[in-house]
């Protein structure tokens, strides 16, 4: 009886995915694979006949063909999803599938889905660093150096999409090394680069890019981030302007086509900063605009948490709307521990 009931169910299987295969939308080819595809094929079609009702509710052959497309990616990506899969695919309208079915034509399914998980975290990521700078629980516990500064070296997208990280706290010497590394001129390195105090300065993070709208020409952005507890007074405003003084007097970046951008960042601002960031000639030019130099290649920011972030969301908005996602602070604290468990202040790694 057992035999027999196998040979039943075989038989359905295959009457199932023959008709699959007659009407052209069955998503396998009949061409030579090795053991082990067959073997996922042979899974898939067991799983695909469990959900024929579902796929052949509709006549639409396009739409037929998608939902078992989605079912074999799904099981050869990552078959816990299957279930959703299921769910979420065979409940689609027919503008959806339609919509997605065009998408597929220039793109994969894993694609999109990582380009939206991409999304979906650095959403998570945002709501995390508005939880550590800003909640006063965590913002008193948070340390400047070995977590701050640790977590964003990771997430350095934060302050604009055309950054990439080169250097990670380093002296303002081995900046200047990486800057003329990247432009092929090592030679040009022979003493350290100090401010006009005689100090050898430490950048926090020192982000850099090459603008390709012009030849040899490249931008660098440097981040002085500040324990979000501490103000951003006239202390702070000097230190950043010191580094960037200590730029623009060396002859070594005369000799290239470069510009640099000094930002400050902390929570908030003192009356001084304030009055600095949004009431001077050079703030009415661009706000929290500080210094620039004459020929427009130094400039010196005053920026909070608040415009940083901001800005960061409002880069992500469309396609947050698109995905309707708002990510709440368990799903935030959730991807600050799983990411960056080990730089999280005490109270944010308690379960």
């Amino acid at each position: 009886m057992r035999d027999h009931f196998h040979e039943r169910s075989r038989h359905h299987i295959s009457t199932v995915v023959q008709q699959w295969k007659e009407d052209e939308v069955y998503p396998y080819d009949d061409g030579h694979s090795d053991e082990q595809g067959d073997a996922v094929r042979d899974l898939f079609d067991v799983i695909a006949v469990k959900a024929a009702s579902a796929v052949n509710s509709t006549s639409d052959r396009v739409a037929k063909r998608l939902s078992l497309r989605l079912l074999r990616e799904a099981l050869e990506t990552n078959p816990t999803t299957l279930h959703q899969v299921l769910t979420e695919v065979l409940q689609l309208s027919k503008d959806s599938l339609d919509e997605l079915s065009k998408l597929l034509n220039h793109t994969t399914l894993s694609a999109i889905i990582t380009a939206s998980t991409m999304v979906l975290k650095r959403l998570q990521f945002l709501r995390g660093l508005e939880i550590l700078v800003f909640e006063p629980e965590s913002k008193q516990q948070l340390k400047e150096r070995s977590q701050l500064h640790r977590i964003l070296a990771n997430e350095t997208w934060v302050f604009g999409e055309e950054y990439a990280l080169t250097v990670d706290d380093q002296s303002l010497t081995n900046a200047l090394k990486a800057h003329i590394k990247e432009l092929g001129r090592d030679e040009l390195v022979q003493e350290p680069v100090i401010d006009d105090e005689g100090k050898n300065r430490v950048l926090d993070l020192l982000l850099a890019r090459s603008s390709p709208q012009a030849k040899d020409r490249h931008e660098h952005l440097v981040i002085e981030l500040k324990a979000p507890k501490k103000k951003i007074g006239a202390d702070e405003i000097t230190q950043i302007e010191r580094y960037a003084f200590a730029v623009a007097g060396d002859e070594r970046f005369n000799m290239t086509d470069v510009e640099w951008d000094f930002i400050v960042v902390s929570s908030g601002l003192d009356s001084y900063a304030t009055h600095k960031a949004e009431k001077t000639e050079m703030s009415k030019y661009r706000l929290g605009l500080t210094y620039r130099s004459d020929d427009g290649r130094v400039r010196v920011w005053i920026k909070t948490w608040a415009q940083i972030i901001s800005a960061a969301k409002h880069r992500h908005k469309s396609i947050q709307n698109s995905l309707k996602y708002t990510p709440d602070s368990e799903d935030a604290i959730a991807y600050l521990q799983e990411v960056h468990a080990k730089y999280l202040p005490e109270i944010l790694t308690q379960p």
